[in-house]
Formats: structure tokens, sequence, C-alpha cells
């Protein structure tokens, strides 16, 4: 093999020729052959963008094993016209970006002759300069508007504006503005607005004025709405979640609240508005045009699974939308695991009660619970009242009411230890209220964001009941991004006050797979002689995890969990806090990640190691 290299600087005006006057020179008839692949592309002298920017900016490829045999990508072939062309597209790129005096140029060709292959390696050399930077953005405005709205809207699009006092100048984030500038005036009413620009160079000082020239044109209104692609929904429904009527000054911001407002009645896929806008004939007022796709009225999910708590488990769920031509809907939820071996549960969901941000929910239910701490029957109904604040903050207030047979093995444990509960059969009534705020996203495996729960149970008092307690818990998660990894943390506290007892399942257990993951399910806290878990009626959990992604779908994790559950009311023995310490590997699929863990108690009496195969992140 004989390898070559020549070294020549290429300018897009002329620079082809001297190329190829070189090439001559040195004797290389290179642009004679029009079989030399390039094997190897690379950009030196680049400073502002890094070689994946530049990379994206060319249209040749380079060659090798992977690209070939799995990509099945074909290199591309040199010549003298493309190279011209790529040297163009490098320039054009950095002019775009403010640096209106870049060059590009070849600065080295290496040529590997082979018996069968030919095969070039081409150097790129970049002389970027210094970039413009932005003196000022000015506005004109043509036409007849008042000044009080070119003040108002000028004064608060100023502040969005990407090209500011000082930074460096781009096409970009020029048609970014003007877009900005656009759409402040369309949201103010001004459908027909049209937005050009001139600049002005300084070259002696490297700066531009960009003078915005703004044609507002006349406020419009609403004009009537139709709404096509309705089936079971009747028409009447949609038109509730209208946030204007004909005639009312044009905002985009209300079409945004009407789609949003659409889509939360959950009967509906897709929800697209269209202002029927005429920029020849200006049309005003304007129409409206609403097109929607239904989710089908009947639509079921099933799945089966194994995790280390509950075993094999499964579910089926089935879901009817709009009842009676209305937007309620009504679900059932029927599971089986080792824990519940059976949960069945109906429930009916009017998403707009009386007010637009009100939910009512009808919900009974029958389940048996096989709990490490208890074995319970449960038959109950559940009634909340949900408020949505925004899409963020919503408040849920419930009734309920259970009839419990507690079928726990009294003879291992007093039933004093087990809350004093007086019967087998007993009943519960009350109310529960929780305060919940989650911007985390995404949902499956969140990256960013907090999710907070603030909740509170009354049982008993003046509800009946043959219990009487008080219960409140707070649960906050935050999660945050440094670079390639994920760090999640979680806190949670709560306690039970009561004069009478709290019955076995709504005292506090810890440990599991969600929970301290040293321990198994519910054996964190208070045991009972026979080392059953009795419970307690505080609680506090701490979990920290933190997550990377390795290959493929595959993520590593490692985290550290503590807390404990103590007999008395609102009462916190730091120190006898129990601290496990762990790893483990996710497999992130569509319906969530495929959790190993694998969790040992430090510091403590329980040296076991523990093993936890799960669905979902542990928080």
């Amino acid at each position: 093999m004989k390898i070559k290299t020549l070294t020549v600087l290429l300018s897009p005006a002329w620079g082809g020729s001297i190329l190829f006057l070189g090439l001559l020179l040195f004797g290389f008839q290179l642009f004679s052959q029009e079989n030399y692949e390039i094997r190897r592309i690379k950009v030196k002298g680049n400073k502002a963008f890094d070689k994946s920017a530049l990379h994206d900016q060319l249209t040749i490829n380079s060659t090798n094993i992977y690209k070939r045999v799995v990509k099945k990508k074909e290199p591309s072939i040199f010549s003298k016209d493309l190279i011209d062309y790529e040297l163009i597209r490098l320039q054009n790129f950095y002019q775009s970006e403010g640096y209106l005096y870049a060059e590009a140029s070849i600065d080295t060709l290496i040529l590997k002759d082979r018996k069968k292959k030919k095969r070039v390696d081409v150097y790129f050399l970049i002389e970027e300069g210094e970039y413009v930077t932005v003196n000022g953005v000015h506005f004109t405005f043509l036409g007849a508007t008042s000044e009080d709205a070119q003040s108002h809207i000028t004064r608060k699009v100023k502040k969005n504006l990407l090209l500011q006092h000082g930074k460096r100048f781009s096409d970009g984030n020029l048609y970014n503005d003007i877009s900005t500038i656009n759409d402040a005036y369309i949201a103010q009413g001004y459908v027909y607005v049209n937005t050009s620009f001139s600049l002005h160079l300084d070259e002696d000082s490297n700066t531009v004025d960009i003078t915005c020239l703004v044609t507002p044109g006349e406020i419009c209104q609403f004009g009537e709405v139709a709404v096509i692609g309705n089936n079971y929904t009747k028409e009447c429904y949609i038109r509730k979640q209208f946030t204007f009527q004909p005639g009312d000054r044009y905002s985009n911001r209300s079409l945004e609240r009407m789609r949003s407002q659409i889509y939360d009645l959950q009967n509906f896929r897709i929800v697209s508005i269209s202002p029927q806008t005429n920029y020849n004939t200006r049309l005003n007022p304007v129409p409206i045009r609403i097109t929607i796709q239904e989710i089908p009225r009947w639509t079921s999910k099933f799945g089966v699974g194994y995790g280390t708590e509950d075993q094999f488990r499964a579910f089926a769920d089935v879901t009817c939308r709009g009842l009676f031509g209305g937007t309620s809907r009504l679900n059932l939820f029927a599971k089986y695991s080792s824990i519940y071996p059976y949960h069945v549960r109906l429930t009916w969901t009017e998403p707009r009660f009386f007010v637009r941000k009100l939910s009512l929910a009808v919900n009974p239910f029958v389940e048996k619970i096989n709990d490490p701490a208890y074995v319970i029957q449960r038959l109950g109904v559940n009634v909340p009242l949900t408020y949505f604040f925004n899409k963020y903050f919503s408040m849920a207030l419930t009734y309920y009411f259970e009839r419990v047979k507690d079928e726990t093995d009294y003879g291992k444990a007093s039933v004093e230890t087990r809350g004093s509960v007086k019967s087998v059969f007993y009943n519960k009534s009350g109310i529960s209220t929780a305060f919940t705020f989650s911007n985390a996203d995404p949902v499956t495996s969140p990256e960013k964001g907090w999710t907070v729960t603030i909740g509170c149970k009354v049982n008993g008092y003046i509800f009946g009941g043959e219990h009487d307690y008080f219960k409140y818990w707070v649960d906050v998660r935050k999660y945050f991004k440094i670079k390639e990894f994920t760090l999640a943390f979680r806190g949670m506290g709560g306690a039970v006050i009561t004069g009478n007892g709290v019955p076995v399942e709504d005292r506090f257990y810890s440990g599991g797979a969600n929970s301290n993951r040293g321990w198994q399910r519910s054996m964190l806290g208070p045991l009972a002689a026979d080392g059953s878990p009795e419970g307690g009626n505080s609680i506090i959990e701490m979990n920290v995890e933190v997550r990377h992604p390795l290959f493929w779908r595959l993520e590593l994790a490692a985290f550290t969990d503590f807390g404990n559950v103590w007999e008395p009311s609102a009462q916190y023995n730091l120190k006898t806090l129990e601290y496990t310490v762990g790893g483990g590997l996710r497999l992130n699929t569509p319906i969530g990640p495929i959790r190993i863990d694998i969790g040992m108690p430090i510091a403590s009496e329980n040296k076991a190691v523990r093993f936890v195969l799960s669905v979902g992140q542990a928080f």
C-alpha cells in the first residue's frame, strides 16, 4: 500500500483550480479517477461548533466496517465538484451563524492506494474569524394600529427575543424572533400581522442593527365554530368546553385552553383546532374548525407478569367511554397476585361535574389482601371529588365506606398488638384528602421535576364505625439530570393519632420493593413475638438513587434507602433508623422499566442480601 499526503488550501471561489493545479504539480491524477472512496472525514480549526454539528452539514459519508456492514451505508466517491459543494455548505453554515468572514478549505488529503480499492482521507480546515454581534433591535410599525398596543406588545415581546444587545447574530435566531413577534400580535387578535426585517451591518465595529417592520393589520374576532369527527360524543358536550363566543376578540390563548379542556375529557385521541384564515381576503371574523378523532368507545388492556413480592400477577382493564352520548366513563379493573388473591373495582367517572375543573367518581370495590402483616377482605365504595387547579396541581376529597373482615391469625399475636381490633368484622367510614403537585417527566421513569403529595384521613368520629383515628402523611420526590446521570430523591413521613386503636391495614409498614429494599415487604418496624410485622403509628422513609444508561435500553442504578416505623404516634427516634445500600439494572420498555435490585442492610443485625424483581421505578 502506498500512502501519499498532499496539503493544499482551497477557497470556494477559486480553490478548485488551485487544488487541480496542485495535484498536477505533485503528479496525482486524482480528479480523473472516480473510484476513490472517502475513508475518513475530519474538520480542523473549529472552535465555535463541535465536529458533530459540522458533520451534520456535510452530505458526504466516510466508510468503515461498522457503517458498511451494520448500517448498510455506501461510502461517498471523491470528486472535485463534490468537495467544492461541501466547502460552500460549511461556509454558508458559518455565515448563517454570524461568522460572516469564515472560510472553509481543504487542509490535507491522504491517499491510500491498494490493488482493489483506492481510498482518501479528507481533512477540512475552518478559519472562523470573529462573529457579528447584535447592536440593537428596533421596531417600525406600518399601517394603522394604536400606540398603546404597539408599546404594550413590543415591551412584552422584547424580553423574549433571542437576539439581544451583545449576543451573537444568527439567521436561525432571527427567524425565531420574527415568529415570536408575529405570535405575540396574533395572541392579541392581530391575526394577519406581517413582520419583515432589514439589517444594517457596521463593518468597523462588526455589529448589526436589526429593524423589524411590523404591519399588525386590524383586530380580528372569532367567527362560527364547526366540529367535525365526533361519533359517540354529542357535540353539545364538546361545545361546553369552548372558552369563547363568536364575536369575541381573537386569542391564541383561548384556543389553547379550549384544546386542553377537550383533551381532558379523555375521549379523544386527536384534537386539531384550525383557524380558517385567508391572507388574500383577510376574512374577519375568523371561522374556527375543530377536527377530532375519538378514542374507540370500548378499550381493553390485559397483562401478566412476575415479581418477587406478588409473584405471578395478571390484570384486566376494560373501559367504556361516552356513556349516553356524554363524556362520562365506566371502567372495570380486576387483578390477581399472591398479595391480592382478588381485587375487582368498578369506576364511573364524570370529568366535568357542574364546573369545568371538578371531576366526580363512584368506585365500588371488593378485594382480599394477603400481606405479611395481615390478611383481610374488604367490600366498600369510594366517592372522590377531584379539583384540577392546573395540569400540575390537584386536590382530591374522598368519602369512603368499607366493610372489613379480618382473617389475620391472632393466635400468633395479641389483638391489642394488632391495633385493638374489637371484632373479626368491622366498619370503616370517613373522608380523606390529598393535595398533589407533579411535573415529573417522563411519567414512567422521571428524569426531572417534582412530585409532592400531602394527605390526611379522618376515620370514625362523626362518620361512624368502630375506630376513631386521624392519619396524615407527606411524600416528596425530586428528579434532576446531571449530564448522563439521573438523580432521584424521595422523602416520606407520617403519623396516626388515635384513642381506640387503628385497624391493621391502616397502620404504617416499611420494607419492600418500593420502600426500604434491604427488608422484605412490611418487615421493617415493630415485630410480634413470632416475628410477624405489627406496623406502627409513625414512619420515616428516605431514598436516594443514581441512574446511568449503559447501552441499548439498559440502565445501571445505585441506591441507599433508610427509615423505620415506630409504635408511638408522631414520635420519631432517628437513632434507630435502618440503612440499606445496593444497586441494580433497569431494562426500559414502553410500559416502564423492568427492575432488578439487590440491597443489603448496613449497621444492622439483619445482614441478609435482598433480591427484588419488579416493574417500574421504585419511586
